[in-house]
């Protein structure tokens, strides 16, 4: 990841890429003009900040433009077993399927004052099918099913 000056003059340079002004940036980020300039000036910005910027600049510029490289790091869960890889923001893309990249496509149709607000709408969907897709995962892993308050549930048979 770019620090300093270098993140600073990458920010510039998505500025102007986006054809936006560092006021609209401001608002984009719910922070004040002065505070835009000062991550150009200083290259310093609030780590709170990163994602939406890697996302907000995502039309002009790739993560490569801020130093930042994806990775697909292995996961395991408590009994050691290999989860699915999930990706993060340290090494390339190998390869985006046909899916992907009409989603990319699609996203690229929506007008770009608007794209902003689509984006969010889309992260925030993603990431509860993440949340319930992981619960489920590890829901699955125990044996038998619990109830609201840990206990195991009894399956009533009906005698017919």
């Amino acid at each position: 990841m770019l620090t300093g000056e270098p993140l600073g003059r990458a920010l510039a340079q998505a500025i102007e890429k986006k054809k936006v002004s560092k006021a609209e940036v401001a608002r984009q980020f719910d922070v004040k003009p002065p505070s835009v300039q000062d991550w150009i000036r200083y290259g310093r910005i609030n780590k709170k900040h990163l994602d939406k910027l890697f996302a907000y600049f995502s039309d002009v510029v790739g993560p490569e433009h801020w130093g930042v490289q994806r990775t697909y790091p292995q996961k395991t869960d408590s009994a050691n077993h290999v989860r699915e890889e999930q990706e993060t923001y340290d090494q390339p893309i190998k390869a985006v399927s046909a899916e992907e990249l009409e989603v990319i496509k699609q996203i690229r149709l929506i007008p770009r004052q608007m794209r902003g607000a689509a984006l969010k709408s889309i992260q925030q969907v993603l990431s509860a099918f993440v949340t319930a897709n992981n619960a489920t995962t590890h829901a699955g892993a125990g044996h038998g099913n619990q109830n609201a308050a840990g206990g195991r549930e009894q399956k009533s048979r009906s005698k017919t």
